[in-house]
This record gives structure tokens, sequence and C-alpha cells, in this order.
């Protein structure tokens, strides 16, 4: 009888030991979730048919992400940037505070395609920088790179790996 009382005080904590590592899984999993992590690779092309360079976007579909954005980052290859993406078309605005790097905005709307560019806008500017078009995504390279290359309104953004669709996310 003592040892049948000892072996399930064992089993109940190897039980408990189960259900902590369980949950602390569980939550990891939701953190990732939440969190909006994850990153894409993109290109664009002009109507022509020409195609930029592929680039890497670090995706920014959370209220948390998106008022993050490249807050702090010191430096960006010509290759990164980040890719916002709302649950709605809107007229959306951004401003560059705590932003080290001189950044150009694409705008995008529903169907991918670039409806306002600004272009190399100052770091740690304070001024709200918007574009007259509605837009659901927004997308943030290195100041100079869509002149460079040739990024014009008018393209269209190819996503190369599935991202969140926008009327999926909250508002």
């Amino acid at each position: 009888m003592e040892k049948t009382k000892k072996e399930i005080r064992v089993l109940g904590s190897i039980v408990k030991g189960l259900l902590l590592l369980f949950s602390i899984f569980a939550i990891a999993t939701l953190v990732v979730a939440v969190s909006g992590a994850g990153a894409t690779t993109v290109r664009f092309q002009s109507p022509e048919g020409r195609v930029s360079p592929p680039f890497e976007l670090q995706l920014a579909y959370t209220q948390a992400d998106r008022v993050r954005g490249l807050k702090y980052v010191k430096s960006l290859s010509p290759r990164e940037g980040m890719l916002f993406i709302f649950a709605k078309e809107k007229h959306n605005s951004f401003w560059m505070k705590d932003t080290y790097l001189s950044l150009d905005m694409l705008f995008l709307d529903r169907s991918k395609k670039i409806v306002g560019i600004i272009h190399s806008v100052p770091p740690f500017t304070t001024e709200s920088q918007s574009v007259k078009a509605k837009s659901v995504y927004v997308v943030e390279l290195l100041g100079g790179t869509s002149k460079r290359l040739e990024i014009n309104i008018g393209d269209t953004m190819i996503v190369e790996q599935p991202i969140p669709e926008p009327s999926s996310l909250p508002e």
C-alpha cells in the first residue's frame, strides 16, 4: 500500500511536469503567432515586365510590430526592408521618430500595385508621411532604393512566400 501511494505521487509529479512543459510550449507558440514574426521575399514588376532584384522583408502585421517598425535599427542591407500589412485599405501615415535610417516608403493597394512613393525620408523626422491614395500594404526600403532600381508608381509587388491576408487581420 505504501509503495502504491509513492508510485502515485511520482506519477503525479511526472504529469505535472508534462503539463508545465506543454503550457510553456503553448505559450511560446502563441507569442510567435501573435508577434507577427516572419519574413517574405518580394520583387517589383513594372507594367512593361521589368522585374527588380529580390528583397527580404520583415513582416509587420500586428499593431505592436507596426508601431515598432524599423525604429532603433541602425543598419539594413540594400535588399532588406519591412512590409506593413493592414486589415483595411485606408490612408496610412508614418513618421520616423527613433528611426536611424533614411527610408523609401512604397504604398500599395489591395492588388499589390504601388499607388504612391515617398523617397528618402530623412531619419528622425516627426512629420507625418503619407500619400493621397489609400493603401493596405506599405514597404519600407533603404532611402534611394526605389529611384536607383526604377521602382515606380504602377509597379506590382510579387510576393514569393505566403503572407497574411489583410482581411484575416484584426483592425
